[in-house]
This record gives C-alpha cells, sequence and structure tokens, in this order.
C-alpha cells in the first residue's frame, strides 16, 4: 500500500509512528489547506484514523496547530498558523504545556512568572527562557514566534 504522504508531499520527516513534520513550501500558499484536508482523508482512508494536521512555518507551531486542529471541531481536523494575525488570535487560547517542549516542570516553574498560554511563552524573551528552562525553552519561545530552529530532517 505505501506511504500516504510520501505520495503527496516529496519532503517527509518522520518524527514518531503516528507523526510526521511536512515540507509544504514547495506548494503554491493557496494549495496548502486543501492538499493538508486531502492528506487527512487519505491517511484516515488507509489507515482508518483520524488525524488532525497542524500548518505553520515551525515545527512547533505546527504541534501547537495540531493541538488546535484535534480540539476545536470548527476547524475540521486542520489548523494553519502561517499568519501572524490568526496565531495572535490563537495562542493565548493555547495552554503552555501544549506548546512543544514544555514538560510539566517547567510549566510549573514559569507559572509562576504568569505564563499560562502559548503566547505569554512566545513574548517571554529567549535569554530568560533559556534561563529558565534550558537550551530548549529559548528555541521553544523563537519557535512560537515564527522563526524555525529545528529543520526538517529528511527521512
Amino acid at each position: 500500500m505505501g506511504d500516504p504522504l510520501h505520495s503527496m508531499v516529496p519532503t517527509v520527516e518522520t518524527y514518531s509512528i503516528d507523526e510526521s513534520f511536512l515540507n509544504l513550501g514547495e506548494f503554491n500558499s493557496r494549495e496548502v489547506e486543501p492538499l493538508a484536508r486531502a492528506m487527512r482523508e487519505r491517511v484516515h482512508r488507509w489507515v482508518g484514523i483520524p488525524t488532525g494536521v497542524g500548518i505553520a512555518p515551525t515545527k512547533t507551531l505546527a504541534k501547537v496547530a495540531n493541538f488546535i486542529a484535534k480540539k476545536r471541531p470548527q476547524y475540521a481536523g486542520v489548523c494553519d498558523l502561517r499568519d501572524g494575525r490568526v496565531r495572535a488570535e490563537l495562542l493565548p487560547t493555547v495552554p503552555v504545556d501544549e506548546a512543544w517542549g514544555i514538560g510539566g516542570a517547567s510549566a510549573v516553574k514559569i507559572a509562576k512568572l504568569g505564563i499560562q498560554t502559548a503566547a505569554d511563552l512566545a513574548a517571554l524573551e529567549p535569554d530568560d527562557a533559556r534561563a529558565l528552562m534550558t537550551a530548549t525553552g529559548g528555541r521553544t519561545v523563537y519557535e512560537l514566534r515564527g522563526a524555525s530552529c529545528m529543520p526538517l530532517e529528511r527521512c
């Protein structure tokens, strides 16, 4: 049967058995969301599992978008966070511990500073995030701001 994603998108990083990152930069901007919906349908048809698709300029934002896509029915399984205005609207609604790289201990530590949402974390100075949560915290802040720190790894 093959891989349902590799035949639709040339660059795929398989992150885990049920998660992949795709480079959609090769597609026209208007084609991306319809392509994401087609991939979601194909995975459901081939594998039999419902999926969420998060579209974003960074891996961390893609995971946030995927969280939104899965949890909020109005997105019908696909959330696109490429537009900064959309990110500004949605990141304040996402709990900080849903940001990739923020574990329970880090969430407790930064909650003491009033950081409750992904938007709060994105507003933190990267150096402060590094001091609080190691280099991962700094990278997470940059990624939430739309600056990629973790390039796609071809698999």
